[in-house]
Formats: C-alpha cells, sequence, structure tokens
C-alpha cells in the first residue's frame, strides 16, 4: 500500500512538472510569435526589455533574445541599435558576475559610440566600464571611466544625467575613502541637479554628502540629514525613512 502511494505521489509531481514546463514553453512560443510580427523598430524595443527580464533568472534565455536583437540590428544596419545591442550583452553579463565578457561587450559598444558621435552612448559606456572595474575592485580604472562618463555627460547638456554621472563619481570616491574629491563632486552635483526635487538619485546624494560629513565632520552633517528628510517628503519611500533614521544614529554616535 505504502509503495503504491509513494507511486501515485511521483507520478503526480511528475505530471505537474511536465504541465509546468508545457505552460512555460507555451507561454515563451506565444510570446516569439508575438514579437515575429511586429515591426523592426518595435521589435528591436521588445527583444531588450525582454532579455533585461531575464537578467537575474535565466542568462541563457537573456542571451537568445540579445542574440535575435543583434540579427535585426545588423539586418538593418543602424550603429545605433547594433551598439546599444552589446551594451545589452554586457549588461547581462555584469548581472551575472562575468566581469571579462561585461568588459568585452561595453567596449565594443564604447567603440561604436565613439565612432558615430553618439555622447549619450558613450557616457553610458563610460558608467558601465566604471562599474565593471568597480566590481573588480580595480579603483584606479573605476575612477577613471567614471569621470570620462561626467566629462562626456557634460557636452550633451543633460544636467540631470550630469549630476547622476557626479554622484555616481562621488559615491565611488567616498567608498574608496577619498573623502574631500567624493564632496566635491557630490556638491557639484547638487549644482546640476538644481531646483530637480523628488528625484531619487538627489537623495542618494544627498545621503553621500552626509555620510562624508558625518566622518570627516560630524557637527556639519545634521542640516544634511534634514535636507534627505525634505527631499523624501516628495519621493515617499519607507525604505528612504530608515536610511534617513540610519544617519540619524550615525550622527548622534558621531558627536557623542
Amino acid at each position: 500500500m505504502r509503495k503504491s502511494w509513494f507511486i501515485y505521489i511521483i507520478a503526480g509531481v511528475a505530471l505537474f512538472v511536465f504541465n509546468e514546463q508545457a505552460h512555460c514553453q507555451a507561454k515563451v512560443d506565444s510570446t516569439d510569435m508575438r514579437i515575429a510580427s511586429l515591426p523592426d523598430s518595435a521589435r528591436l524595443a521588445e527583444l531588450y526589455s525582454i532579455a533585461t527580464s531575464y537578467s537575474s533568472s535565466s542568462l541563457s534565455k537573456a542571451l537568445s533574445y540579445a542574440d535575435q536583437r543583434l540579427t535585426i540590428a545588423n539586418k538593418i544596419n543602424d550603429p545605433n541599435h547594433i551598439a546599444s545591442t552589446y551594451n545589452l550583452y554586457g549588461n547581462l553579463y555584469l548581472e551575472s558576475g562575468l566581469y571579462s565578457n561585461a568588459e568585452k561587450y561595453h567596449r565594443i559598444a564604447y567603440e561604436i559610440y565613439d565612432s558615430i558621435g553618439n555622447n549619450e552612448g558613450l557616457a553610458t559606456e563610460c558608467h558601465n566600464l566604471g562599474l565593471v572595474f568597480y566590481n573588480r575592485g580595480d579603483t584606479l580604472k573605476s575612477l577613471n571611466y567614471y569621470k570620462e562618463s561626467v566629462s562626456v555627460r557634460k557636452r550633451t547638456g543633460n544636467y540631470r544625467k550630469i549630476g547622476d554621472g557626479l554622484t555616481t563619481l562621488g559615491e565611488a570616491y567616498l567608498r574608496y575613502h577619498e573623502y574631500d574629491e567624493s564632496l566635491k563632486s557630490l556638491l557639484e552635483a547638487l549644482e546640476y541637479y538644481g531646483d530637480i526635487s523628488g528625484y531619487p538619485r538627489k537623495f542618494d546624494c544627498l545621503a553621500f554628502i552626509s555620510d562624508n560629513l558625518i566622518t570627516i565632520a560630524p557637527g556639519k552633517a545634521l542640516q544634511w540629514i534634514s535636507r534627505m528628510e525634505e527631499e523624501n517628503r516628495l519621493i515617499n519611500r519607507r525604505s528612504y525613512d530608515q536610511m534617513i533614521k540610519f544617519r540619524y544614529a550615525a550622527y548622534w554616535l558621531a558627536t557623542g
């Protein structure tokens, strides 16, 4: 009797797994059919989105959709879409911790964007290469690429993204305990953000300034933590409330 029940259970589990696999495959087939019916421009956008959605769950699936995207980009011979696909490959490998592959593909994208004078794309690749080397623990190369990203961003005139680049650079300097350089970058970022409010990356900038000052000049940190509170009244994220409380605690510990 026990043996019979065991067989029934195993058979039931196997049937469930088979049905789930069939359902997933049907979903993939349906997605592929829908994509195939789209015009090239829409297919490129959809394939990028789907590949990115698989970045943390299935590298092989993500790469297969990136491969499809590269085929289309090459077919229409659009260097911007070709470069953005290589950027996609780099992001997928970076997400998976395969830094050598990530560097390879981001470098290819970098070269293409540079050759066609696409400063937005070039700045993005500089940032991504900085992130690759940051994850590898290569301080000098990471900072150099982040600085290059900011330099290229400044040619675009996009103040929000310039602020973002400077915030990233300031964050990197902070992680490497170069507090003066970090503060310099972060305060410059605030100048570019200007009147922009309710913006998460500006909140991050204020948080990093607070972290710097808690370490090197605790008495000056309180006003920046208060500015974090003001910014989060517009953003209204509970996780940011916790970040603010943490910095108040660090401030009180530092000032006694």
